[in-house]
């Protein structure tokens, strides 16, 4: 009886998934969520948590989590900016965190980052968090006046790793050309515009080598050329390295361009699920993201 333990399924649960998803499949935003517990007792078993994604018809596809949030409330003190919020984070997925200023997104980033807690809720990791997150902050926290130059700054992202030294220069490099900087490497960094300075910070991600990376307003200071092979990069990170990618953004374009899900905040509350189907112009309004006539607007000026 207790070998049944040591692999256990809830046969009820995916029972119970599946007849819900068949119930919910005209809803393009739905998420179901399975977990699969295993492990050789009790004390020691892990759960992966795998996500059951509507793809069309009757079907499902299906996808492993690396992180949910469940009924999470975000804030500060007592003070609560958005509650009764739900994410699922796929492993090889870009998902947008949207809203305007003052919806809680930097306060979720702190809460995932494990800087701040969440006043309700559960926040898990599947099957573990990650070593290594690397995190790319707002462009105006960066002390820019820092006696260093461009290729020192890249070099801090390797600050912790094994071997760290025997494998910088070489990454240093790599790093920087990808990010089209390398002959800028002994710039100094207060000499930098604010574009070069974000696209070396981008470097200094990839010396990181994170399966998880939190970037927030990525493209700020940059411009479209450069914005545009910023996001190839991003893509490249997920979708050929199956690394994680959690973008905070005011550009809606570059959402529904490159991500897999958003979560939209705003009014106490969130949307989450498929970019296309949350970043519509009624959920934008209903979140207070636009007004009816700017989302009228913009729907003119698209159709003529």
């Amino acid at each position: 009886m207790a070998a049944r333990n040591w692999w256990g399924l809830n046969r009820n649960l995916v029972t119970g998934l599946l007849i819900r998803g068949l119930a919910a499949r005209a809803v393009p935003a739905t998420v179901l969520v399975l977990d699969f517990v295993y492990g050789l007792s009790q004390d020691t078993s892990r759960c992966l948590k795998f996500l059951l994604i509507p793809s069309g018809g009757l079907g499902f596809r299906v996808v492993l989590s690396m992180l949910t949030l469940r009924s999470a409330t975000i804030g500060y003190g007592r003070q609560a900016l958005a509650e009764g919020i739900d994410l699922d984070v796929q492993a090889g997925s870009i998902t947008a965190i949207l809203g305007v200023n003052g919806t809680g997104k930097s306060t979720l980033v702190k809460s995932i980052l494990g800087i701040q807690s969440l006043l309700k809720g559960r926040l898990e990791w599947f099957p573990r968090r990650p070593a290594t997150i690397a995190y790319l902050s707002q462009l105006n926290a960066f002390n820019q006046t820092f006696p260093m130059d461009m290729q020192a700054l890249v070099a801090t992202g390797a600050w912790g790793q094994r071997r760290a030294g025997l494998a910088a220069p070489a990454k240093i490099q790599a790093a920087l050309e990808r990010v089209e900087m390398a002959d800028c490497a002994k710039m100094p960094v207060h000499e930098l515009s604010g574009g070069q300075l974000q696209r070396a910070r981008f470097a200094r991600a990839i010396i990181q080598d994170a399966p998880l990376l939190i970037l927030d307003e990525p493209f700020s200071a940059v411009d479209q050329q450069r914005e545009a092979k910023l996001m190839d990069l991003i893509l490249a990170w997920a979708k050929e390295e199956g690394r994680v990618v959690i973008l905070v953004l005011h550009n809606l374009t570059a959402a529904l361009q490159i991500c897999d899900t958003a979560l939209l905040l705003g009014r106490g509350g969130g949307d989450f699920g498929p970019a296309k189907h949350i970043l519509t112009g009624e959920r934008l309004v209903a979140r207070g993201y636009f007004t009816r006539a700017q989302v009228d607007l913009l729907h003119k000026a698209a159709h003529g």
